[in-house]
């Protein structure tokens, strides 16, 4: 059987590199708005939120996501302002909060497409392999 580049397991490997490059680019286009998070002492006086008992403070605002995975938080009072979140900070977030450009129809087509472009070719591949192989089984099966 011959083995081409699209039907082996470094063709397979850099595709998922690719995707998951992918993703971590469309999901820096998605926000969250508007969205109740709990900050520390130190940034709460900049951000003018409702106190808590244990010195943290619950801010209303918008959140955005880096490439990078991090968090960014603006406050609805202060919108030019921004301050990275931890990532075990407390998020509150209802239904819909979560926004995508083109809505979510742009998003699944922004995951699902480039899904479709990298794997399709492997895909092709596999099903002439599988083709092959069922090719001569049926010969080896009608020779008896």
């Amino acid at each position: 059987m011959k083995r081409t580049f699209f039907g082996s397991w470094w063709y397979i490997g850099f595709a998922m590199l690719a995707y998951y490059g992918i993703a971590r680019i469309v999901f820096s286009f998605e926000w969250a708005d508007p969205v109740q998070v709990v900050l520390s002492e130190p940034v709460c006086d900049a951000a003018e939120g409702s106190r808590l008992g244990s010195g943290s403070c619950l801010v209303t605002g918008r959140m955005t996501f880096s490439i990078t995975g991090d968090k960014w938080f603006a406050p609805a009072t202060q919108p030019s302002r921004r301050a990275r979140l931890p990532q075990a900070s407390p998020i509150i977030s209802g239904p819909g909060a979560d926004h995508f450009p083109g809505g979510d129809i742009a998003m699944g087509c922004a995951l699902f497409l480039p899904w479709i472009v990298l794997f399709l070719p492997t895909a092709y591949v596999l099903l002439h392999q599988w083709a092959n192989i069922f090719g001569r089984l049926m010969a080896l099966v009608s020779r008896r």
